[in-house]
């Protein structure tokens, strides 16, 4: 899992230089901590992923 986090984070510091819209994204499934909102607990470390590419979204009218 940690190759696949450093993996993702070294892609998302060459887009930053390289000027692309595409970023590295994190998913997972875990819960909020009551007592420090910037930390989650997963519940399955099995269901993490990441992602890299440009978000997109539709015009608004």
């Amino acid at each position: 899992m940690k190759n696949e986090l450093e993996i993702a984070r070294q892609e998302n510091i060459k887009a930053k230089k390289d000027k692309q819209a595409s970023r590295s994204y994190l998913f997972f499934v875990g819960a909020q901590d009551a007592k420090n909102p910037a930390i989650f607990h997963v519940l399955d470390h099995r269901l993490i992923c990441t992602a890299h590419d440009e978000l997109v979204f539709p015009v608004r009218s």
